[in-house]
């Protein structure tokens, strides 16, 4: 067995050394753009200590691709010691990636020191977002680009903490827990993730008082944008709480259509309509704030929360108006308690004449 693993080993070397040579340049010496690398692949790739990395978070691969690569095949961007890696967040081996970061908006880059550290994050595609990410990769230090975040700190305050949350990730995946460092990570950032982590590590070292803690204060900051994100977690804390948790428990959203089409609406003219939403579960439904994409769309009880009771329904009247005529296509949101689908999407669509 240990001949099998030394052999691993070897074979995995060679294939990233492989990988290194054939895929980080071009012909003429400028970088070129790795897809999907794990990290535990980038650190290897990096083990020498004289590359950095730039993970970029993207849900559009293809689009940022082509401007990234544009950039890098221009002499102002050709760099030997630079990896670039991304991620398509929309795979499932990569949600951790979100969980971790729980960015604003996507494209995120990433950028590390040449020793693994997450020293700045870039957000977007525009030509600024890319000289700021040569700029980071090339000083290994942050730059001044903002960077809007759900954490609502100071980009100079914040990097440290996540970088903190993700050696503490790293070392769990190895086994090891810093029980330590997730819970001072815990007390300053208070999110869901590095919540998870402190569970993850104490269940590791089967310290369930740190467990059931750690539960308890991620329910505390439970929000229907946080349990769309973090849903998975968000069970394992209630099943951690409650031995005998189940789904059929919990407020469950249901709707008859995920499209609603409007037929003779008139340009001008106020179309009534009516969406029913079925709760399935045993607890109520609390339906916190429906978001609409047009003004077009309005819900006259705006301002007031919809509850609807364990295994019943309730009918939510909108009016839509239209000031064209044609197929009018429109998106909604409903943010609800619902663990089963706490953002619930529906598209409307119109057929104005």
């Amino acid at each position: 067995m240990r001949n099998i693993g030394f052999m691993r080993s070897v074979l995995w070397h060679v294939f990233c050394s492989c990988t290194l040579l054939v895929g980080c340049f071009n012909g003429n010496g400028s970088s070129v753009v790795f897809h999907n690398l794990s990290l535990d692949s980038l650190d290897e790739m990096t083990i020498d200590g004289e590359k950095v990395y730039c993970v970029s978070l993207v849900d559009d691969s293809e689009r940022f691709t082509r401007r990234l690569e544009t950039y890098l095949n221009s002499d102002e961007w050709a760099s030997r010691h630079v990896i670039y890696n991304i991620v398509d967040v929309r795979q499932s081996q990569n949600e951790w990636w979100l969980k971790w970061l729980a960015p604003v908006s996507l494209p995120v880059t990433c950028v590390f020191t040449h020793d693994g550290r997450l020293t700045d994050l870039i957000p977007g595609m525009a030509k600024e977002s890319f000289l700021y990410i040569r700029q980071a990769a090339k000083d290994e230090r942050p730059t001044v680009f903002h960077y809007p975040n759900n954490f609502e700190r100071d980009k100079s305050k914040l990097l440290p903490w996540l970088g903190c949350v993700l050696e503490c990730k790293k070392h769990l995946d190895e086994g090891i827990c810093l029980s330590e460092g997730l819970e001072l990570v815990g007390d300053s950032l208070k999110y869901p993730y590095s919540y998870y982590l402190q569970i993850v590590g104490a269940l590791s070292e089967r310290d369930t008082v740190v467990a059931c803690k750690a539960a308890q204060s991620m329910l505390t900051c439970e929000d229907p944008y946080k349990l769309n994100l973090y849903k998975n977690e968000y069970i394992t804390a209630k099943k951690i709480l409650n031995p005998d948790f189940d789904m059929k428990d919990e407020p469950s959203i249901r709707v008859d259509k995920d499209i609603i089409e409007l037929v003779g609406c008139k340009v001008d003219e106020d179309f009534p309509f009516s969406i029913v939403v079925f709760n399935d579960g045993n607890r109520p439904l609390c339906i916190s704030k429906i978001f609409k994409s047009c003004s077009c769309l309005k819900w006259p009880k705006e301002s007031e929360k919809v509850i609807v009771p364990s295994n019943d329904s309730a009918s939510l009247d909108f009016i839509f108006r239209a000031d064209s005529r044609g197929k009018v296509m429109r998106e909604m949101y409903m943010a609800s308690n619902a663990i089963n689908n706490p953002i619930l999407y529906m598209e409307i669509k119109a057929f104005v004449e």
